[in-house]
């Protein structure tokens, strides 16, 4: 069990639950820039691949977050061999 789930005599619902996608792509787009399949990966990663995240939904909360003005992204690079991408970055 995690440590903050172990909370729940203080709290009546486990701190985790509350956590959102909107949320966990703005905080690691607060550490670097990513692009957006790179977001999934990192998100699975730090989750232990319990939340499998569907790189649409990666794109669809970027594009909400741009839409707050919460992010922000650029063309990256042009010669990349997988083709054009956007790095995406929180917003100052």
């Amino acid at each position: 069990m995690h440590a903050a789930c172990r909370l729940r005599t203080t709290y009546p619902v486990c701190i985790l639950s509350i956590v959102t996608v909107k949320n966990s792509l703005l905080a690691l787009l607060c550490e670097r820039p990513h692009y957006g399949y790179e977001l999934r990966q990192e998100f699975e990663s730090r989750t232990g691949s319990t939340w499998p995240l569907n790189i649409g939904q990666v794109y669809t909360t970027l594009d909400r977050l741009q839409r707050d003005g919460l992010a922000e992204s650029e063309a990256g690079d042009r010669d990349n061999p997988i083709g054009s991408r956007r790095d995406y970055k929180d917003k100052p």
